[in-house]
Order: C-alpha cells, then structure tokens, then sequence
C-alpha cells in the first residue's frame, strides 16, 4: 500500500526506472532484476511491488491508475509481469516459479486476485472489466496424485481471455481456461475450459446462454445497436465499473 514513492533495493545489479512513478512501494531481495514504471496518473494510489528472486521482469504501462490496495508480488527467478498502459483499479497477483502474466491496455477491475504458476502464464486482453471477488489462476496450488501410481493429476495449464472481456461479481477462472473476445462471464460462474467469443456464460460449470452479443461499459444503446444489429446489450450494473 503506497501514498508516496519508496523503493528499497536490497540485490545487485537491479535495473530500476520509476521515474515516472509518484505513488509506489517496491521491495527488492534478489539480483538482475528488471523493474519499469511508467507515468502514473493522477487517480494512482499504489501499487505495492515485492521481488523475492533473481532474474525477473516487471513492465508497467504509462498513465495506470491503480488503488492504494494493489498488490504485486513476484517470488522466485525467471518471472515476468507485464500491464499495459491506462490500466485501473485493484488486483492482488502473484507469479511465481518462472511463469508470466500479461495485462492488455485499458483493463479494469475492482477486486481481482491473479496467480500464474509452475511456469504458465495468464494472457489477458485489452479493454476487460472485472468486477469484485475475482479469481482467475493457472494453478491449484496444491498436488492432487492417483493413489495407485502415486503420479499427480492436477497440472497447472494456461489461462488465455481476450480483449474486451466481462468478468462479473465472483468469477473464478481456472487453469487451462481460454475466453473469446468480447464475452461475458456472470456472476459466480466458474470456467475451466473454452468459452467462444461474443457470447454470455453463467453457472458452475459455465455454459453459454446467449450468442451473437456485445456490451459496453455503459447502458445507453448507440447507433450501432439499433436497427438490424444483432443480439443485445449486456447491462452493466453499478457493481461494476
């Protein structure tokens, strides 16, 4: 949780460049890291940056907007993180054991807790808005074995969602997990396989409901949504932003 700039570099040979940042807490134990933080704008009130481990990348885009209870913590060697510029909001992440996790440009949320592990990554698109009580993880974080061949069941996998995806209150989104553009995943729903674009998904499993969609941040229908355009306007309620 950051209000003013602090960074504590405890390794060697860290290339740090936050000369754009205003509002930032990073602690860094380990060497040859790579840490770049863009202009901050003016609604930024963190985020918290640790680095336990050696040989990471950290790229943040200029002009984010991130609260005070933004959380980033990298923990091993060979991890990337990547967000793109304009991106707002509050996330807890973790990416740990030489995994990657990548931000597009323009993604929101309100509360999204993201762990990319055991050397996968998490792809997320631009222009996404993610809602409360978020998860969205490449891994179990726990071994699951066959009692029989003692061999384990439960590896980590990929998570992929593409641009301009709703992830409503308390989606959860799990490894091996890919998401077309342009979708909207409901409230509570869980997804743990492949949802196709422009689509509406709800339910533990998620299952798609209605096809041939698009939505917007806010609720007013524009031109392109009248007439002969297909499908319906996906309301935004005020939990969402």
């Amino acid at each position: 949780m950051s209000n003013s700039l602090r960074v504590l570099d405890h390794g060697r040979r860290n290339d740090i460049d936050v000369v754009g940042a205003t509002h930032l807490d990073l602690d860094i134990k380990g060497d040859g890291n790579t840490v770049y933080v863009g202009r901050q704008g003016h609604d930024s009130g963190g985020p918290c940056i640790r680095i336990v481990g050696s040989g990471n990348t950290v790229r943040i885009g200029a002009l984010t907007g991130f609260e005070a209870q933004t959380e980033m913590r990298i923990c091993g060697d060979g991890n990337l993180l990547e967000i793109g510029n304009r991106c707002r909001g509050r996330f807890s992440i973790d990416v740990e054991d030489a995994s990657a996790l990548r931000i597009g440009d323009d993604t929101s949320s309100i509360g999204t807790q993201i762990a990319a592990g055991e050397g996968r990554q998490v792809v997320i698109g631009r222009d996404c808005m993610f809602s409360v009580d978020v998860w969205i993880a490449t891994t179990d974080s726990h071994g699951i074995f066959d009692l029989e061949s003692g061999e384990r069941i439960n590896f980590a996998r990929d998570v992929t969602i593409g641009d301009h995806v709703w992830l409503a209150r308390d989606a959860k989104v799990l490894k091996g997990s890919q998401i077309g553009p342009g979708s909207v995943i409901g409230a509570a729903a869980v997804v743990s396989g492949a949802i196709p674009e422009n689509c509406v998904a709800v339910g533990s499993k998620a299952r798609v409901i209605r096809t041939n969609i698009r939505w917007k941040r806010d609720r007013a229908k524009d031109a392109e949504s009248s007439g002969n355009a297909p499908g319906f306007q996906a309301r935004a309620s005020g939990s969402i932003e």
